[in-house]
């Protein structure tokens, strides 16, 4: 089975529960709680540039379509009914087959181990469905991501160019954690 394919069996329904926080799709109800999470957090935004209330907007809908078309997608992440970040899988490359994970948390709740924590349930996740590999895509200018992946024990792939942006890109083998 490709990888896109098992990816949607990784949260089936959107499943995630773990940490103490539990995720779901996005809505387009969940606009506010978005906007909300990311004024005034430069880390929030993958341009790590302060962003006006229509760059959430743009985002929301890009996480409900890309739910739409593949079956899974990154999602909100709440704790306590509140929206404390964006968590999940999407796709990489439909032809290359490869699935990337997506990890933003708001300031409030970064350096706490739960990046660590969804990681590491993320990981298991995929190796219950079968996914054998995922990969990452972080900014130079992302300390805290990078060194997750190093602790992952990540391949480093190099620089590439993603959402206009320059990044490294990771592969996560899955069996090997």
């Amino acid at each position: 089975m490709r990888n896109i394919a098992l990816a949607k069996m990784v949260f089936p329904e959107g499943a995630i529960s773990a940490c103490g926080v539990s995720g779901r799709p996005f809505s387009h109800n969940d606009l506010k709680a978005l906007q909300s999470l990311g004024k005034n957090d430069t880390f929030f935004s993958w341009e790590r540039t302060e962003k006006d209330d229509s760059y959430y907007a743009n985002i929301l809908n890009f996480r409900i379509s890309h739910y739409e078309k593949y079956g899974f997608g990154v999602e909100g992440l709440w704790s306590n009914n509140q929206l404390i970040g964006q968590f999940g899988l999407q796709v990489l490359d439909e032809g290359l087959d490869r699935v990337e994970f997506a990890i933003f948390l708001g300031q409030d709740f970064r350096h706490s181990g739960l990046g660590s924590c969804l990681v590491d349930y993320l990981v298991t996740s995929c190796a219950r469905v079968g996914l054998s590999e995922i990969y990452a895509v972080v900014r130079p200018d992302n300390p805290e991501g990078v060194g997750l992946l190093r602790r992952m024990k990540a391949d480093d792939l190099g620089m590439v160019e993603h959402f206009q942006e320059r990044a490294r890109m990771y592969r996560v083998s899955v069996g090997r954690l």
